[in-house]
């Protein structure tokens, strides 16, 4: 099976996740890494989070230089590896993809690659395209880092942390055809340890991701059966990027970035 991960750029992904993935894929499967290229299209739909993020810490914690938070944000997030450079190390194919903010080219351009599977991993829990019938032959996934359709939006792990939960976990969905609803086929869960701190629980998010990805992948490789989870109408909720206000109010009650 050919399979495709989207990913909006390196900063904004673990190259720790694909480090997870690449040596345990099945031998029936093959790895391809989209990266997201534009600019004007990260800026749009928020794939600037991280860096967003280290602005407002700095201006909650003044004693900290923004150049030096993201130089360290960035060792903690990544290892020292970038995702071009584990690609390399397990010889697996990264495509730079041009874009705009409609997922109809993003897709069309992955179909060139002749994927059986494609994840689109952090981008908006909302992000629709048009169906047509170049891709009935082709499966499309959404994630989501949070129990959709509890923390919608950005950095739901953050959000998580906030408002302090217990559990929090990872959602994998049918993508969207302008109907707003979670086609979803899986969800997992992980306990929030007291004391755990963002970056933490953004790596454990990540490998849980990671983890069930490649059951879905077992699945299709076995019986092409996905089935929909059953939700009740929940609305859940919905959460924009943090403010400033809600970085100190986190701090405040005994909250750790890093």
């Amino acid at each position: 099976m050919n399979v495709m991960i989207l990913i909006q750029n390196e900063q904004f992904f673990l190259p720790i996740g694909l480090r997870y993935l690449i040596p345990r894929l099945s031998d029936k499967d093959t790895l391809q890494i989209g990266i997201m290229k534009d600019k004007r299209f990260i800026n749009k739909i928020g794939a600037n989070s991280y860096q967003r993020l280290l602005r407002e810490i700095a201006k909650v914690n003044i004693n900290n230089n923004t150049h030096l938070l993201k130089r360290y944000f960035t060792i903690m997030m990544t290892h020292g590896r970038s995702i071009e450079s584990v690609c390399q190390s397990y010889n697996t194919n990264m495509i730079s993809i041009e874009n705009d903010i409609n997922p109809n080219t993003i897709i069309d351009q992955a179909l060139e690659h002749n994927p059986d599977v494609i994840f689109f991993i952090d981008f908006p829990s909302y992000f629709p395209y048009d169906q047509n019938d170049d891709y009935e032959n082709t499966y499309i996934f959404y994630t989501h880092n949070s129990l959709l359709p509890y923390y919608q939006g950005e950095l739901p792990t953050f959000w998580a942390l906030k408002e302090h939960e217990t559990t929090t976990g990872i959602s994998i969905y049918a993508a969207p055809k302008k109907n707003n609803h979670f086609n979803i086929i899986r969800q997992a869960s992980i306990d929030i340890n007291k004391g755990t701190t963002f970056t933490q629980l953004e790596y454990q998010v990540k490998i849980l991701l990671m983890k069930n990805i490649l059951t879905i992948l077992d699945i299709l490789n076995q019986d092409n059966n996905i089935k929909s989870l059953y939700l009740p109408n929940i609305k859940g909720n919905y959460h924009p990027f943090p403010r400033l206000l809600d970085l100190k109010k986190f701090i405040s009650d005994g909250g750790i970035f890093f």
